[in-house]
């Protein structure tokens, strides 16, 4: 049996897709969270004062009944819980099943479905509602249509059932010295994009730049680091280009994107993530190298 718990409310089917799909990627248990009296259409209706869901979002002490069988909580150390969000916050129903068990020692990560909606400040209530004994993580809203590979770089950032828990130090200090260099490079290529005027170079650093930060992402994932670029990073590309000109800047970013790839490989296996940074580094070292072809030709 999983120690990973998915368990949900949902009203329109949105978030049971999104629950199914964790519960697949983190091969965790299912539990749905049924009221006992079912909401129908007009229940629903948040444009009348009057509605049920209404009544019930306007009152934070509502907790309304439940008919699913009671969840076997004490078998699981990480609960995900999902819901759709109503009137900027968890349903009530959600406000039910939290009083209802004791989650001392537990991981509890909240998402959410909307039509816009962010997650807000959910996790601060579950966090006054559970207690300070358990783990809340902040939440994500997620989409109906998440891709399953985007869940996994969502999931993984929590250390489950990865190999990542198992890193020891020294991986761990590269890991983030990788994470930092990804971020730096998103700055990098964003300020080249603004220094050229060549149309068809900005689209490939704009292009470029978006790749860098999905990389940090996937870093992100494995070491649950937070950094930021270095400020640094923009001043000194502006002087280099102004010193060797674009061309010559180009080769060298090209010959970097290409030492980025050896640099990855002898983590890929560990961390099979790695192998999409992997390709585009090697993709970027040869669009770098080709525009800088380019624009000797083109001088």
């Amino acid at each position: 049996m999983s120690n990973i718990l998915v368990t949900f409310f949902s009203a329109s089917g949105v978030t049971k897709k999104v629950a199914k799909e964790i519960a697949s990627v983190e091969k965790a248990d299912l539990f749905e969270i049924i009221p006992e009296v079912p909401y129908t259409e007009q229940d629903l209706d948040w444009k009348d004062k009057n509605s049920r869901s209404t009544v019930e979002m306007n009152d934070l002490n509502c907790r309304p009944a439940i008919s699913s069988k009671k969840a076997d909580i004490e078998k699981y150390d990480t609960i995900f819980i999902g819901f759709p969000i109503w009137w900027g916050r968890e349903p009530s129903i959600i406000d039910t099943f939290l009083d209802s068990y004791d989650f001392s020692g537990k991981k509890i990560i909240p998402f959410c479905t909307s039509g816009g909606s962010g997650i807000g400040d959910t996790s601060k209530r579950i966090k006054e509602i559970v207690g300070n004994s358990a783990d809340v993580d902040s939440g994500k809203r997620l989409g109906g249509n998440i891709s399953e590979k985007d869940l996994e770089l969502w999931t993984n950032g929590f250390h489950i059932n990865d190999a990542s828990k198992h890193i020891d130090e020294e991986t761990m200090k590269k890991l983030i010295a990788f994470q930092q260099a990804e971020l730096d490079g998103v700055v990098t290529y964003q300020t080249l994009e603004k220094l050229t005027d060549d149309e068809k170079l900005k689209e490939v650093f704009k292009k470029t730049a978006a790749d860098e930060g999905r990389h940090a992402s996937i870093l992100k994932s494995y070491t649950g680091a937070v950094l930021t670029p270095s400020s640094e990073t923009a001043n000194k590309l502006a002087q280099t280009l102004k010193a060797i000109g674009m061309p010559a800047l180009l080769e060298t970013i090209s010959k970097v994107e290409y030492d980025g790839y050896d640099l990855y490989r002898p983590y890929a296996d560990k961390f099979p993530l790695l192998v999409d940074i992997m390709a585009d580094e090697h993709k970027h070292g040869n669009i770098m190298s080709d525009e800088a072809s380019r624009l000797k030709e083109k001088n």
